[in-house]
């Protein structure tokens, strides 16, 4: 078996894939982990000046790891003393857990500890200085946006209602108390593979007197003027990054045309984004796949150094179709296109 880097877990911001080498992503703030398959008889070899790299391949070297590690990033984050102790705790839980699938993998535990942003290598060679395996690794300050959230109860002219699918105001079955959890799966996506974070803007409940069916159209021109303008823009918080809007439904000519049903949909120039109750895939994977488009990335999967729109989506968070999402996958390209 030929020695190479690769992911401990799944999403954990190492990119297998990526060419010529594996990639990994490292908070600057924090560390990320790797596996060093087949590590008889090899070294490694970096830069110091951008990282450190710790091998791990028992749990006496995770105890020092952590004594000389773990307190040092909480306490960067300049939490209370009582956080610290739990955080340091879950890191070293978490660390327990990644040195039992090493074993399971037969393979060696490393962590990489950043010092300054950019890029480097982290080499393994033999004892003739050979390369063996090698993971380019980039060091990226953390991102931070704000996200504000608007839960809409839409009502209709008594006009419409008989064009309309249903009688009545209809409004989203979200609520209030969902968007903590919500937020956080979706923070462990993005800052895991792209060290960018959201956090909560302004919250509130708003009445928009206008079903949205067949107001937001996906196609090469503008939206309406008054399908965005008139009925979202008055109700963003324009201190946000992005006003998501929660509704019961998000109909789309475009695509009933063709058989199928949006889930969600992001107006970049406006900083819009509307996403129905009942979504094809997990809600924060629908979600955090808006907000790739938000980072400035594009549909698609990537083979090599292409992108490849319609190709198997083998659990990429920017599959084409966000309904179909079978896993929040972030690639080395995507990753850069969303923290350059």
């Amino acid at each position: 078996m030929v020695a190479k880097f690769t992911q401990v877990f799944p999403e954990s911001g190492v990119d297998d894939d990526a060419s010529p080498h594996p990639w990994m992503m490292v908070p600057r703030q924090a560390y990320n982990l790797a596996l060093l398959v087949e590590p008889q008889g090899l070294r490694l070899s970096f830069d110091s000046s951008f990282v450190e790299v710790h091998e791990l391949p028992d749990a006496e070297a995770v105890n020092r790891f952590g004594a000389a590690v773990l307190g040092k990033i909480w306490r960067g984050f300049q939490c209370a003393p009582e956080m610290v102790a739990r955080g340091t705790a879950v890191m070293r839980e978490s660390l327990a857990s990644c040195l039992a699938a090493s074993a399971a993998a037969r393979a060696l535990l490393v962590a990489v500890v950043p010092r300054r942003t950019g890029s480097c290598q982290v080499r393994a060679v033999d004892g003739q200085g050979a390369l063996r395996a090698a993971l380019d690794v980039s060091v990226k300050e953390e991102r931070r946006y704000r996200l504000a959230f608007r839960f809409v109860d839409w009502g209709l002219d008594p006009a419409e209602w008989n064009t309309q699918d249903r009688e009545g105001p209809v409004r989203t079955s979200r609520n209030v108390s969902e968007l903590h959890f919500l937020l956080a799966r979706v923070n462990t996506i993005f800052s895991r593979q792209v060290n960018v974070t959201f956090s909560q803007a302004s919250v509130s409940k708003v009445g928009i007197q206008r079903h949205l069916t067949g107001s937001l159209m996906m196609s090469p021109h503008p939206m309406p003027r008054n399908a965005h303008e008139h009925h979202l823009l008055p109700h963003r918080d324009r201190t946000a990054g992005v006003t998501v809007f929660f509704v019961h439904e998000v109909g789309s000519l475009y695509h009933e045309s063709k058989g199928s049903d949006l889930d969600a949909i992001y107006v970049h120039r406006h900083g819009i984004l509307v996403m129905e109750d009942e979504v094809g895939a997990r809600e924060d994977r629908i979600l955090a796949h808006e907000l790739g488009h938000f980072l400035q990335s594009r549909h698609g999967v990537l083979e090599g150094h292409q992108h490849v729109t319609g190709a198997p989506n083998n659990g990429h968070l920017m599959f084409d179709n966000s309904s179909l999402l079978s896993g929040a996958r972030i690639a080395k390209e995507m990753a850069n296109r969303m923290n350059p």
